[in-house]
């Protein structure tokens, strides 16, 4: 009977065998158990409502709480802030309170066990059942001999809510604030266990069934029975039994079902990478709808060069869902999406890949075998080729490829996805991937991957500016009205002046002598303090803090987080800013040119001897081609390092002993040295074993710590080489900056910056785009420890400092950064501190020089006619 179903013959037997051994080795190395107890940490309480109430001498806390889902609370953790014990009361007594307000749980803490600045968790001795939805509450009093209501120890709040108040039983005053209190609590997911159980039993039917081999059987009985009853004017019994039989047996039945899946085939897709990324209810209804026809469109060109629409939905499943997975495992690793740009960098990402990790939840992975069930069902209902004469092949060519081409031309080249509220959102691509899901989002940015010719450019344009540019600076030398500092909260919330570049003058103190010039862009460097005040064991970056004489040091506004190194060094060697590139593009990969007036090349022309370092593949980032167009004179690599030191990559200390190399090898010239490192790189899960760990106190952030470990050990590879070349009798500058921020756990930002990431502005946005730099010279420089500018204006930092004259196009930046003190990809900074987006609210002069400065930097850059720019700008190419 068994056999009568299903047929086992060798190859489904094989087929069948593949195909389970990936799902379960998939299973075991992304999820394991799919029924595995699931630990959680959150801090649900935070957005719901919390109050302190207060009388003089006299408190009690209480915070509400509730979850999403039934949960079994094990345990939570309260962070304390600073306090005196000899102020506070004796014993510290926590309840845990249900809906109805009646004690489930309750303990009481001797005050002397609870650590100032810290957290201090509380292991429950019996677990805790939290309905869904219900809202519970964790009330503490501290007790003394003298009162039952003595002070509580500090509790560290936040104001990132507007909650309800909550009277307590004492009359005291409430305040809106929320504590600091975070809740672990475990689960089992059963239904990913269901639905992964129903997937292997229908990929057994799929597979093994033999009932679709009796169709061309069933369709002769059929019409047997058909001729039988119109003969004697009877009707068929209807049956489940009949109803299989005519399910088999009529071919429109087939026919019907494969133009379903033609026709839902890419919303299937769709939605199933939808799923996976946690956006599958968040997309709206016309979203959907427009990546159906996106899709739709993909799978009628596939169409027509395949000449079979089976083979053509196979092929376009099979290459998109990948690429659907591959933008999740990037969201992951760096907390940006998949862009059409990336594709460029795959071989610069497969050097790293090996140090970030990739894991998926139950619900997540139970969509795999849902794919390839899919996908084994559009194999079994494809229609097999058919030979057609020539003219009937062609007008289905045309009958696929007219359509597709049209509605993608449509959705390109018209405003109909704008119109329709469907655009991206240059700013954060994050919301942008998550508003119009994957698909549609990879296909807006592909506006991005052209640099568009900025209105009014024209080569008689950029003389004019150009000559405009001189004539100020000749009539006004340098402009006593320029801003030379501005307005800026530090990292403790202080506001103070910050000197801008406009600050800083030509340095004369070496009299003509050119200087060593060592430029270092440390990998992934930031310094917190600068943006935050957050608690930490030790300062990670001591030395650097410590730093005063010949010192200029502040923040560098950058134009990536997380990733996109070589866009920062290229904004700071040719003083050209992302902000009029496409977004989310590549410099490096997309636009680069034969030629590139740079750093190096100015340089080179005042008789310097032109070196890069970097200790790993000198592909990555097509950087061979790049500095070979910047021309730089030599290129060391990973290949160039004999038996280096690692610290989870080749050390910042190894890469330095490698700078100082190369110095005492020089000659007469003196040497320009760009050093990229990459010490510090992603992802921060390899939990190295660190002599002296950095960690934030009272929190566990198992990236945070990886990271700012990796910078202490940075901090002291920069005092080695500073000490070095403090002993040095050649006049030498060193600058060391930071390429962008490293994508550590979100909920640390949030820390940081005081709020949940929801909240931030654009003033809270740009907090994680102010990298650290440090000027440091062995001869008398400017000192300053609180500067502030953008990474376009570093070049001219640098170059003022080492005592030479500024080239044409920097001497426009010098302008520039008068009245914009600081500009990247998101928005600029006006002279009061403030910043903006571009084309809002700016004046005329911010206007006018925003413009101009798109114009010189496409013709700086873009512009082809290097023989005209060379002459315009005065430098050679």
């Amino acid at each position: 009977m068994f056999r009568k179903y299903f047929k086992f013959t060798r190859k489904r037997m094989a087929f069948f065998a593949i195909l389970m051994i990936a799902i379960f080795t998939l299973q075991y190395f992304l999820v394991g158990s799919l029924v595995s107890l699931q630990q959680v940490t959150t801090e649900a309480g935070n957005s719901n409502s919390a109050v302190i109430g207060i009388l003089p001498d006299t408190e009690v806390i209480r915070q509400k709480f509730c979850f999403d889902r039934r949960v079994v609370l094990n345990s939570f953790s309260i962070s304390f802030g600073s306090f005196k014990k000899s102020k506070v009361g004796d014993t510290l007594h926590i309840q845990v309170m249900d809906g109805n307000n009646d004690v489930v749980f309750s303990e009481d803490v001797d005050v002397k066990d609870i650590t100032p600045n810290a957290e201090f968790t509380v292991n429950m001795d019996h677990a805790v059942v939290i309905p869904k939805g219900v809202t519970c509450c964790i009330r503490m009093t501290c007790s003394s001999e003298d009162t039952p209501y003595a002070l509580i120890p500090t509790v560290n709040t936040t104001n990132r809510t507007d909650p309800n108040t909550y009277m307590s039983t004492l009359k005291m005053q409430t305040h809106a604030k929320s504590m600091n209190i975070s809740y672990s609590y475990s689960y089992r997911q059963l239904f990913p266990m269901v639905v992964f159980v129903l997937e292997i039993l229908v990929l057994f039917v799929i597979v093994f069934e033999r009932m679709t081999e009796y169709s061309t059987r069933y369709y002769k009985m059929r019409q047997k029975e058909l001729k039988h009853s119109k003969k004697h004017k009877r009707t068929t019994r209807k049956s489940p039994r009949n109803f299989v039989k005519w399910v088999l047996s009529e071919p429109k039945v087939l026919l019907t079902a494969r133009i379903l899946i033609i026709i839902f085939n890419p919303l299937f897709l769709a939605s199933m990478l939808e799923m996976m990324n946690g956006t599958f209810l968040t997309i709206l209804p016309n979203v959907w709808l427009f990546t159906w026809l996106l899709l739709g469109a993909v799978e009628l060109l596939i169409t027509a060069l395949t000449g079979n629409a089976g083979i053509a939905m196979l092929v376009m499943d099979l290459l998109l869902f990948p690429i659907g997975l591959a933008n999740l495992f990037i969201m992951n690793v760096r907390g940006t999406p998949f862009l059409p740009a990336d594709i460029l960098g795959v071989a610069t990402a497969t050097e790293v890949a090996s140090t970030y990790t990739f894991s998926l939840t139950p619900a997540q992975f139970v969509v795999l075998p849902a794919f390839a069930i899919w996908c084994i069902l559009i194999f079994r209902t494809r229609r097999k080729g058919i030979k057609r004469p020539i003219p009937k092949k062609l007008i289905r060519f045309a009958a696929t490829v007219v359509p597709g081409i049209a509605i993608i031309a449509v959705l390109y080249n018209t405003n109909i996805l704008p119109a329709c509220g469907i655009q991206d959102n240059v700013w954060n691509k994050v919301s942008s991937c998550k508003a119009n899901g994957f698909y549609m989002n990879y296909f807006i940015n592909f506006h991005y991957l052209r640099v568009s010719t900025p209105s009014g450019y024209s080569e008689d344009k950029v003389a004019d500016i150009l000559k405009e540019s001189d004539s100020a600076q000749t009539t006004t030398g340098q402009d006593s009205s320029a801003t030379t500092s501005v307005p800026l909260t530090d990292g403790k919330g202080t506001t103070q002046k910050m000197a801008t570049n406009a600050s800083f003058t030509k340095n004369t103190s070496l009299n003509g002598k050119k200087p060593n010039i060592i430029l270092i862009m440390n990998e992934s460097l930031a310094d917190f303090s600068l943006v935050g005040d957050m608690r930490y064991n030790r300062d990670p970056l001591s030395y650097i803090h410590s730093l005063t004489k010949n010192t200029i040091k502040g923040r560098d506004y950058v134009s990536v987080f997380g990733a996109g190194t070589s866009n920062s060094e290229f904004e700071a060697m040719t003083g050209n800013t992302m902000a009029f590139f496409p977004s989310g593009c590549n410099v490096y990969q997309q636009f680069m040119h034969s030629s590139t007036f740079s750093l190096p090349s100015y340089l080179k022309e005042q008789g310097y001897s032109c070196k890069a370092v970097h200790p790993s593949s000198g592909a990555n980032w097509n950087r061979i081609a790049t500095y070979k167009s910047m021309k730089f004179d030599d290129f060391i690599t990973i290949d160039d390092f004999k038996k280096p030191e690692y610290v989870r990559y080749i050390s910042d200390k190894e890469s330095y002993k490698k700078v100082i190399e190369l110095y005492e090898n020089k000659g007469d010239k003196p040497l320009y040295l760009f050093d990229m490192t990459i010490q510090n790189h992603g992802g921060y899960l390899t939990n190295t074993n660190w002599k002296t760990p950095v960690y934030v106190e009272g929190s566990y952030y198992t990236e945070a710590k990886e990271y700012l470990s990796a910078t202490h050990v940075s901090d002291q590879a920069f005092q080695y080489l500073l000490n070095y070349f403090s002993k040095q009798a050649e006049p030498t500058i060193i600058c060391m900056f930071g390429d962008h921020f490293p994508s550590i756990e979100t909920s640390f930002y949030e820390e940081l910056l005081g709020k949940p990431q929801s909240e931030w502005d654009l003033e809270d946005i740009q907090k994680r785009y102010a990298v650290p730099f440090i000027i440091w010279a062995n001869y008398d420089i400017q000192e300053e420890q609180n500067a502030v500018i953008s990474n376009n204006y570093l070049e001219n930092m640098l170059l003022k400092q080492a005592g030479i004259d500024l080239p044409r196009y920097n001497q426009y930046l010098e302008k520039l950064s008068a009245d914009i003190p600081a500009m990247n990809v998101n928005g600029y900074m006006d002279t009061d501190g403030k910043w903006h987006n571009y084309d809002s609210d700016e004046t005329d002069t911010v206007k006018k020089l925003l413009d101009d400065y798109e114009i010189l930097q496409y013709g700086y850059y873009s512009d082809m006619n290097k023989d005209k720019m060379s002459e315009l700008f005065q430098m050679k190419h």
